[in-house]
């Protein structure tokens, strides 16, 4: 996944995710917080801006029902940015269909439940596994085309 980037003075803040769903924040290429992505998780730091020591925090919210992370860079409690992740952002020229982007989720959601029942992993990882199977299932039906596109009206 695409990582993203904040500019604030001469600090460059990076939030990357990856597949498995570790949230790494970086300051000017220098980590500084990691965590594990779960619905919300918010990362706290202090940088000096214009001589004065400033609150900061990286508030990360997963969207249960997209594909996407929304991400949104606070300074002293006040939202400055907003920048979303995408899950199954082409990193290729090849062009994916939303049908091979579905595909993806349930593979990937089986894989989480198949890797934490045979493994003993931790219910995190069969949930976080439940959560891209119902996603899945859930974009195919609501990709189900209405009877009128399959019956077209005769043209006049």
């Amino acid at each position: 996944m695409k990582p993203l980037e904040f500019i604030v003075g001469n600090y460059k803040i990076t939030y990357r995710l990856n597949w498995i769903g570790i949230e790494t924040v970086l300051l000017n290429g220098k980590k500084i917080s990691k965590k594990l992505s779960l619905g919300k998780r918010v990362h706290t730091f202090e940088l000096l801006v214009d001589g004065t020591m400033q609150s900061f925090h990286l508030e990360s919210k997963q969207s249960f029902s997209g594909s996407h992370v929304k991400v949104e860079l606070f300074q002293n409690g006040e939202l400055i940015a907003t920048d979303y992740v995408t899950f199954f952002e082409s990193t290729t020229n090849i062009q994916t269909s939303p049908k091979d982007e579905d595909n993806s989720m349930f593979y990937i959601g089986l894989v989480f439940v198949v890797l934490s029942l045979c493994f003993d992993w931790s219910k995190v990882f069969l949930f976080i596994g439940l959560i891209f199977l119902f996603s899945a299932a859930n974009n195919k039906t609501s990709e189900a085309t209405p009877a009128d596109k399959n019956h077209p009206k005769p043209k006049h």
